[in-house]
């Protein structure tokens, strides 16, 4: 695993107006034609145009490509797509690569490519984190581009693949894209009757893929290769079609609303509960919350998760991206923060010394300060108003409403509910059922009996609203033991405090004078302070937070099993083994998306994204690091997959 946050970029050079790779010793493409040749060795070998014409609503097609590249074939794989009828189906091409071409040698492919789709792809191009970076450039073209050597990558990606495009550098120059481990990988996922094609006849490439028990055939090749290789999966290909059954979503705050985002996005109706009268709960009182990554200064997976999450945001949600200046008061904060730039760029993080933090910020800084300049901020209830439930038919909302139970019957599960007591009448039966066909628990800090295993901890936080702002040249956030943000508005916000294990919502005192006091230090003195002035507002909310300071994320598995698998495997049987999912029973259509402490807004978007893409079965990279059975495994002894 690299060291660093971010992966290099590829270094290209132009010979005759065709790109070659130094590093590989390699060409990207033939000098013969690169169009002609990528249309004929993958898009016709595949039979898209033929296979594509059986397409109908609500069905996916899958493409999977072993080297990214400059992107060509996927451009002609959607020029293709964008001139036949689709009738309603998606395609979702899947796409590795080590090393991202800089858009500037993108840009001199010399094809014509639909303008509002180029113009999509330009917006959403990822920087060179190692990871999965997912790219809806349309409605019905979603990009999924997996960042990082795929011998490691491609271990983890759950999709059902109609077309397999092997696209490396040539075998002699990247033996790791050409192995039998990664053939089997890459097979397995393969439907049935699905096709793969590649311009090599390389004997072991064609041993490789027979002993995985595809059927391949050498078929005429392009230019100077006279021979290609095309295989196919045995049996008959048919379209997959995937039902947008309604989804019961328990919680309506940022996690649930962010889930509701993710699947409207794909026309799956939703049902919204929750036990409070309104949406978002405490958190509509906030006028502004914060957007930032949380960083270690040893990568671990979740904290490549964490930029992976900000960089997704950056890409699909409008925010005040005024920056965040982080005052480093000491030496040991100032070395902190050298090594985590150190691990970063630029363009994420610097180190800026007191007068450019002063030029950023508008204020008089006395301290360096850790720069992050695409941080920012929303107004949460801004943001998600627009969420009232009526944007589908089939959508429904039932606030005021306690969840009590939750049981598996049949094919559904069956949703034990009442009233919550704001909301109960004496002479009506307050309690009733509901059924549900699949359900996320989004429920925060509150109890629920499907996640009680997990002791996920609450930790209350208190913020101070002032109204109005006490400074209105403050230009960016500023942050040190707590955070200062920009008046808006007429209003300006400083947060937070973390008490463990606290449920209290009542405003503290004590909490606010010790807000006001950082404020206080934040903000250069003035005739007016924080404290002096009554007109400041109180506003309490309970985070649920893990004990890895990380969310919760997927299938929620049988409980029983789990404890009685760690159990044999803590007595010796399995310590030393990596899990797999074959050891593991999952509750059928039952998930979790809970535990985002602080940081919630930031990672929320990009967990409700694979959330959606798990329910609806559509390609993505599993974070086993979110996993709800990591606690369990960990504790047994038992590894988690990378």
């Amino acid at each position: 695993m690299n060291s660093s946050y971010y992966l290099p970029m590829a270094a290209i050079e132009w010979r005759d107006d065709a790109p070659y790779s130094p590093e590989f010793g390699d060409i990207y493409w033939s000098k013969s034609g690169g169009e002609e040749e990528k249309t004929h060795v993958f898009l016709a070998a595949n039979e898209l145009s033929t296979r594509w014409q059986s397409l109908s609503d609500m069905d996916q097609f899958v493409i999977a490509e072993t080297g990214f590249g400059f992107g060509l074939n996927f451009f002609l794989t959607t020029n293709l797509w964008r001139s036949k009828p689709r009738n309603g189906a998606v395609l979702h091409y899947v796409a590795f690569e080590k090393y991202l071409v800089p858009m500037p040698d993108i840009e001199r492919i010399n094809i014509d490519i639909d303008p509002t789709l180029l113009t999509e792809f330009r917006r959403q191009y990822p920087d060179p984190i190692p990871g999965p970076h997912y790219l809806w450039l349309a409605k019905d073209i979603c990009l999924t581009l997996i960042v990082g050597d795929i011998t490691e990558t491609a271990a983890n990606l759950c999709a059902d693949i109609d077309a397999l495009f092997l696209d490396g550098f040539s075998p002699s120059k990247n033996e790791s894209m050409w192995s039998t481990r990664l053939y089997k990988t890459l097979t397995s996922m393969m439907r049935e009757g699905a096709t793969l094609s590649t311009y090599t006849v390389a004997g072991h490439v064609r041993r490789g893929l027979i002993e995985q028990g595809i059927n391949v055939s050498k078929i005429t090749g392009f230019g100077s290769k006279a021979q290609m290789l095309k295989g196919q999966v045995p049996g008959v290909w048919q379209p997959k079609s995937v039902p947008r059954n309604q989804v019961t979503i328990i919680g309506a705050g940022l996690a649930g609303l962010t889930c509701q985002a993710a699947l409207a996005l794909r026309d799956i109706p939703v049902r919204l509960m929750d036990t409070k009268p309104n949406r978002l709960g405490a958190v509509e009182q906030i006028p502004q919350i914060a957007i930032s990554p949380q960083l270690s200064l040893a990568p671990t997976p979740q904290s490549r998760f964490s930029l992976l999450a900000f960089e997704f945001i950056k890409k699909n949600l409008n925010y005040n991206r005024c920056g965040k200046l982080n005052l480093l008061i000491n030496d040991v904060a100032l070395e902190k923060a050298k090594k985590l730039v150190n691990l970063s760029n630029q363009s994420l993080a610097r180190i800026v010394t007191s007068s450019e933090a002063s030029q950023i910020s508008g204020l008089d800084i006395k301290h360096n300060a850790l720069f992050f300049p695409d941080a920012g901020w929303i107004n949460p209830k801004q943001t998600f108003s627009h969420m009232d439930g009526q944007d589908c038919a089939q959508n429904e909302t039932c606030l005021s409403t306690i969840v009590s139970r939750i049981t598996k019957q049949k094919d559904d599960w069956l949703l034990s509910c009442e009233a919550a007591p704001d909301q109960a009448k004496e002479d009506t039966d307050s309690k009733f059922q509901l059924r549900a066909k699949s359900v996320v628990l989004a429920t925060g800090s509150m109890p629920s009996d499907m996640l009680q295993p997990l002791n996920i901890l609450p930790v209350r936080g208190q913020c101070l609203v002032s109204k109005p702002a006490r400074t209105s040249v403050l230009k960016t956030m500023l942050s040190s033991e707590a955070s200062v943000f920009p008046a808006s508005n007429g209003l300006q916000t400083v947060a937070s405090t973390y008490r463990r294990n606290s449920t209290d919502m009542n405003p503290s005192d004590e909490d606010s004078a010790w807000l006001a006091k950082c404020y206080e230090s934040l903000v250069p003195p003035s005739p007016v302070t924080l404290s002096s002035v009554g007109d400041v507002e109180a506003v309490v909310g309970i985070r649920a937070t893990t004990r890895d300071r990380s969310p919760i994320l997927g299938q929620i598995p049988d409980w029983q099993q789990l404890q009685a698998y760690c159990d044999r495997s803590s007595q010796g049987r399995r310590s030393k083994h990596k899990i797999t999912e074959a050891y593991i029973d999952y509750q059928p259509n039952l998930y979790a998306m809970t535990g985002f402490g602080s940081h919630g807004l930031t990672q929320s978007p990009l967990c409700a994204e694979i959330l959606a893409r798990m329910i609806n079965q559509e390609p993505h990279v599993k974070p086993h690091y979110l996993s709800p059975i990591r606690f369990a495994l960990r504790d047994a002894g038992i590894k988690l997959p990378s």
